[in-house]
């Protein structure tokens, strides 16, 4: 006699269901962690403003963009004509990097757009990053926004003497940029009577000697501020290529960029 068989009962398709579904949300919970994990590893975007500044900025702009991408943590693009920057542009950037600027005779872009200012202040308001290198601020006097959020720049009174070596000392503020960052000494060009801004963080100084034509006093040379949800990290070191072969102060640009685009810094090595 055959025997008919037998039907699934409503319990045990019930409970195929369950199984079916948890292995449909482990595969998603799973999904979910590799694209956290992507995203937390992916490089940080950065976008370098160039292409005017009284500087030799042919030459640091390439060397700027060496040192963060062989860091491995960003990848980097150049803009040469930043006035035509849009809010469209900056928003496929974690942070930008200022080797532009206004000063001298041969400049001839003077101003931005208001609708590049607003993009500007816009992008890093609301979280995004940007960095300052050496002259990379020296722009805009008039415009109140842009000297808060850069903290510094050269002023009436600045000045400096020829590039000599001189030590860089951390300060003691508590800053993952320079924590556990010892004292080095570099080449460059030492700028003294930096105006700085109100709630500006001091991250560096150096001595600026009366023999180089200084001071004699301690000078700024590395700084912070907060912009709404983002941050500035400015530097007045990096004059020129050699400058910018210092391992202190390669260390302090990748740091200070990736500072200014998530306010953390992955490893302190």
């Amino acid at each position: 006699m055959n025997t008919p068989p037998m039907k699934s009962s409503g319990s045990a398709a019930f409970f195929n269901f369950r199984l079916l579904l948890g292995a449909w949300c482990c595969l998603i919970a799973l999904g979910f962690g590799a694209n956290v994990a992507v995203a937390a590893e992916r490089p940080l975007r950065v976008l370098i403003l160039s292409g005017q500044n009284n500087h030799n900025w042919a030459m640091t702009t390439p060397e700027l963009k060496r040192i963060l991408v062989d860091s491995g943590r960003f990848t980097v693009e150049v803009m040469e004509t930043p006035e035509r920057c849009t809010a469209e542009t900056f928003s496929h950037y974690d942070v930008l990097l200022s080797n532009w600027n206004t000063f001298g005779k041969n400049v001839t872009v003077h101003e931005w757009p208001q609708e590049m200012r607003e993009a500007f202040l816009g992008f890093v308001h609301k979280g995004g990053g940007l960095v300052v290198v050496h002259a990379g601020g020296a722009s805009f006097q008039d415009w109140a926004d842009y000297q808060k959020l850069i903290g510094g720049t050269w002023g009436p009174k600045t000045g400096h003497g020829i590039p000599h070596a001189f030590v860089v000392k951390p300060s003691p503020v508590a800053n993952p940029i320079t924590l556990g960052l010892t004292e080095f000494e570099t080449t460059d060009e030492l700028w003294h009577r930096v105006p700085i801004q109100p709630d500006t963080t001091i991250l560096a100084t150096a001595f600026s000697s009366l023999d180089k034509k200084g001071t004699g006093k301690e000078e700024p040379v590395v700084w912070v501020t907060q912009f709404g949800q983002g941050r500035c990290f400015n530097t007045a070191l990096g004059h020129d290529v050699r400058a910018m072969q210092s391992a202190g102060f390669k260390t302090l640009l990748v740091r200070g960029t990736e500072w200014a685009a998530r306010g953390t810094v992955t490893d302190q090595k």
